[in-house]
């Protein structure tokens, strides 16, 4: 059958269509590319996409080398607020990342996706903020910027975690990569600071404390008893971290 003349234009409409989304995306990856705010707002627009060539493009950044580290930090975000299961692939490749800031953001994304695929790469991501945790420390003795750094990423891992909900994954990792490191360490550590500082390294530790007690409530797994068990034998001097620790135990419950 020949086409009639209202299905060509209609033809021609969607092509011109296509053609208008694929310019758009090759402005904003361009924009991406660029860094800085223009890459964040970059990232943003991308997020709202949610068809197979953005996450190609998106892809193709986070993977480059030569892509500074706000670049790929922020196409990971862009990841992120896609959040599809389909996402999890290229987000999984830069889990171990040698920048900090890229890993965080990838944890954070990957959490996004809420799917159990992501948990594998979640662990490589762990092992990853493991290694800058150990280079953190220097002499037995951890900076006190370094450590509030370090628990955050801790925190965010955390987080996703509890988003993809698998508590047989879950527990070993938080075990692992954050109650053996930094509340029961087989090598004992300090964190120096000044007057003007000494809060800080308290506050941190308290706010990854809420964050691992929120994961574990949300797992709702018996064994997170033991995980906040230790922390809080860790910490006995501290009121706030002990309390959360034991309202942790209680909502958990399982005894």
């Amino acid at each position: 059958m020949l086409p009639t003349a209202a299905s060509s234009t209609a033809g021609a409409a969607a092509a011109a269509a296509n053609k208008s989304s694929d310019g758009r995306l090759a402005e904003l990856i361009a924009q991406l590319e660029k860094g800085g705010g223009r890459s964040a707002e970059a990232a943003k627009e991308l997020g709202t996409r949610k068809d197979a060539e953005t996450l190609k493009a998106l892809a193709k950044v986070l993977h480059n080398p030569k892509a500074p580290s706000d670049v790929r930090v922020a196409t990971a975000r862009a990841l992120g607020e896609i959040a599809l299961p389909e996402c999890v692939k290229p987000l999984g490749t830069a889990a171990e990342d040698a920048d900090f800031r890229v890993v965080d953001a990838v944890t954070e994304a990957l959490g996004r996706t809420k799917v159990k695929e992501a948990l594998d790469p979640l662990s490589k991501a762990a092992k990853q903020m493991g290694v800058s945790w150990e280079k953190s420390i220097r002499g037995g003795e951890l900076i006190f910027t370094e450590y509030k750094l370090r628990l955050a990423s801790f925190g965010l891992l955390a987080d996703a975690l509890a988003s993809c909900g698998d508590a047989a994954t879950a527990l070993p990792i938080l075990q692992k990569t954050i109650v053996l490191r930094v509340f029961t360490p087989k090598d004992p550590y300090t964190v120096p600071t000044d007057d003007r500082f000494d809060e800080i390294p308290g506050k941190a530790r308290l706010e990854l404390v809420k964050r691992v007690r929120a994961c574990l409530e949300k797992l709702a797994d018996p064994q997170g008893r033991a995980l906040l068990e230790a922390i809080r034998g860790a910490y006995p001097a501290e009121a706030a971290l002990v309390g959360e620790c034991e309202a942790g135990i209680q909502a958990i419950g399982g005894e």
